[in-house]
């Protein structure tokens, strides 16, 4: 399939609803407590099965689409929310936005709307990546007014000291480490004290670190001496349904 082809396919799948999300457990470092989950946007194309995340999402920041990407992965997202906290569940959820939406004005007003439908906005992170905000002029307003909601804030995708500083101007409720970082910290001395400054630094700012891409019982053990708060990762849980993510969270539960 062309690059045009892609968008064009992409762009139908948004308005269509051919899209579909998965939650990647998050749990505490400390007790492995359930505490939240991040929502990962999926795109199983009718003709080509399953297309790989990074492959449609680059598109959609090819072909202008990012936005209406966003917004639906936001609304989706808020309406399982909505769903966990009727039922009684309070599972915080976190999704993915690219900083230059930060200042498009229908998107905040997209998202202010959208959260409406949330008894506990407390409950919703939004994520940022650090190499995003750094390609745009600081992005200050569209924080706030987040903020203002109720909605935590996370820096995404931090690789070193030299970016979480460049972005301490914004008070950041969670710090993630990105993930190649996580996945070398148990294997090399070199990421695994960078890993330790960027927690004792994020703790310093006020914030609590996200350890994204956990794989092994090695990384963990560092996180645990790190003082790192939650973690995510294949040696958790892989991305999964609703139905799969209950089963698998009704599972730990009993076998606590």
């Amino acid at each position: 399939m062309s690059d045009t082809e892609l968008q064009f396919e992409l762009g139908r799948a948004i308005t269509e609803n051919e899209l579909f999300l998965q939650y990647q457990p998050r749990v505490l470092v400390t007790t492995r407590e359930l505490r939240g989950v991040e929502a990962l946007v999926r795109w199983h194309h009718r003709t080509r099965g399953v297309v790989p995340p990074a492959e449609f999402i680059a598109a959609a920041e090819r072909s202008g689409l990012m936005r209406d990407l966003e917004a639906w992965v936001i609304r989706e997202a808020m309406l399982q929310a909505a769903v966990w906290q009727r039922d009684g569940a309070r599972v915080g959820v976190s999704v993915n936005i690219t900083a230059p939406l930060l200042a498009d004005e229908s998107f905040l007003r997209l998202a202010e709307r959208t959260m409406k439908i949330q008894r506990d906005p407390g409950t919703v992170t939004f994520e940022v990546a650090a190499t995003s905000l750094a390609a745009v002029e600081r992005p200050i307003a569209g924080l706030a007014r987040l903020r203002e909601r109720g909605i935590r804030l996370a820096l995404d995708d931090v690789t070193g000291l030299d970016e979480l500083e460049a972005s301490s101007w914004n008070r950041w409720d969670y710090v993630k480490p990105g993930r190649g970082l996580v996945t070398e910290a148990g294997r090399s001395d070199a990421a695994g004290a960078t890993l330790r400054a960027l927690v004792a630094r994020a703790t310093e700012l006020g914030a609590r670190t996200q350890a994204v891409g956990v794989e092994d019982e090695a990384t963990i053990a560092l996180l645990l001496e790190t003082g790192a708060y939650s973690m995510q990762g294949y040696a958790i849980a892989a991305p999964l349904g609703v139905k799969e993510l209950w089963s698998w969270s009704e599972g730990r539960r009993r076998s606590a």
